[in-house]
């Protein structure tokens, strides 16, 4: 999928993910993550990360877009 780094920020990155959280770790972190109206630590970066990679302009917009490179081609 080809997106903006603001729609990409919107997606969940399975790289984020850390070791199994034990119960109540992952209640905490379920809590926090309702509470804040930031980026969870578990969200797409964009091109902050190695494997984003740009897209050709194919909107002709000026607009950056890209995906992920993890993910393979889109």
């Amino acid at each position: 999928m080809i997106l903006t780094e603001e729609e990409a920020k919107t997606k969940r990155c399975q790289e984020s993910f850390g070791p199994p959280l034990s119960p109540d770790g992952a209640a905490i972190l379920a809590a926090a993550m309702y509470q804040s109206t930031t980026t969870s630590p578990s969200h797409c970066i964009g091109s902050a990360c190695m494997a984003w990679r740009f897209s050709a302009d194919e909107a002709g917009d000026g607009i950056p877009r890209g995906y992920c490179g993890k993910a393979g081609l889109p």
